[in-house]
């Protein structure tokens, strides 16, 4: 099991973030709610790292695959928060793809024996099949190679697809699935009893932003989902509660900024192309700094909503993990299959500027109160 940080690690950081933000917020109040919320942040930055150290082994290179190259804010930063904690700890990516330009022979020639990490998130199970194919295929493949999940949600509802996922995850001599909140530590332990799982915070508190607070003359800011992880509930809701009418949006790129995006993709759109494995290696090197300019876009628009809102409302898992790193008051929700509030009551629930909305009566609740504070 993850051992979280030790008391002279907490120190340190309730030192330094509680420095650091107390400059930024003049209240006394806010000042100590700062310090109250680095101290949770250290713990599950510690605790990460210790976990991913004692996985990784002694090696300095990795692979990473699964990458998220997509308009989603929240697997932007997990990417993010994985590439920063493995950069504390000295360990470097020599090979990263998504699961559209993975080529194994590439792998190879640029990482060699490296162990394979497997990028993050709440993709795991038959939510999102294609990710989790893609999964099952690797460690298929790879089954003299340490692999690595990094932390997941676990969610099956079809008995045979997480038959399935145990028989080739489990079949794996050195395979570890790291799971984000309890929920899925318990679901994996009765669903996949082959496979090795532990409990790892999610990977997007790696992320180091500046803590800003919330813009007091911003607008009420309501992020929603609209795909099929919604539960539909959270938009009408707050339309009826709110005393004005909110800024509505969900994640994505609109404009310049996604002109931009689709100019970045060429590159790796070319590479998929190339036949020649040596072509391929050779392109790697512009396609991955394409990639980071990608992600560059898309944590700035996550940052630029969050951050000039005066109160956000919202049930994606990321604009609430985003709104703790950054201050923002804000009201979460959960989506679809519960894994907003599972991560909620297993860390976030330590965060001063997070309030969980658990049905429509507690979300009216929460944003009088707030709007009083």
């Amino acid at each position: 099991m993850v051992r979280w940080a030790q008391a002279s690690d907490l120190k340190r950081g309730q030192e330094s973030y509680g420095q650091a933000t107390a400059r930024g917020w003049r209240s006394e109040r806010m000042s100590q709610m700062a310090t109250q919320d680095g101290i949770a942040l250290e713990s599950l930055r510690a605790a990460t790292r210790a976990a991913l150290r004692e996985a990784i082994g002694p090696a300095h290179e990795v692979v990473l695959l699964d990458l998220p190259t997509h308009m989603n804010v929240g697997d932007t930063m997990i990417l993010r928060g994985e590439l920063e904690h493995l950069r504390r700890l000295g360990i470097r990516p020599s090979y990263l793809a998504d699961r559209w330009r993975y080529r194994p022979e590439d792998m190879r020639a640029l990482a060699r024996d490296a162990p394979i990490l497997l990028h993050g998130g709440g993709n795991f199970g038959d939510v999102w099949p294609e990710f989790q194919a893609f999964r099952e295929e690797i460690v298929d493949r790879h089954q003299s190679t340490r692999i690595i999940q990094l932390s997941q949600s676990v969610y099956f509802s079809s008995a045979s697809a997480a038959q399935r996922a145990d028989r080739i995850l489990g079949s794996h001599p050195n395979f570890l699935l790291m799971v984000r909140d309890w929920d899925s530590f318990e679901r994996a332990k009765r669903l996949l009893p082959s496979v090795r799982a532990q409990f790892v915070p999610d990977m997007a508190f790696g992320l180091q932003l500046e803590v800003t607070g919330p813009d007091r003359n911003g607008p009420i800011t309501l992020l929603a989902r609209e795909d099929h992880e919604s539960t539909g509930s959270l938009k009408k809701a707050a339309l009826e509660a709110l005393p004005e009418q909110p800024r509505t949006i969900d994640w994505g790129l609109n404009g310049v900024p996604r002109l931009e995006w689709s100019l970045r993709k060429i590159p790796a759109a070319v590479s998929k192309r190339v036949a020649s494995a040596r072509g391929r290696q050779l392109m790697y090197p512009i396609v991955a700094s394409q990639y980071a300019s990608m992600f560059d876009l898309n944590m700035k628009s996550g940052v630029d909503i969050v951050r000039s809102a005066r109160l956000l409302l919202t049930d994606r898992l990321h604009a609430h993990v985003l709104a703790c790193l950054l201050g923002v008051p804000h009201i979460v929700t959960d989506n679809s299959n519960g894994k907003v509030g599972a991560i909620y009551r297993a860390y976030t629930s330590e965060f001063t500027s997070a309030t969980f909305a658990k049905d429509v009566d507690d979300l009216g609740i929460a944003i009088q109160k707030a709007l009083r504070d």
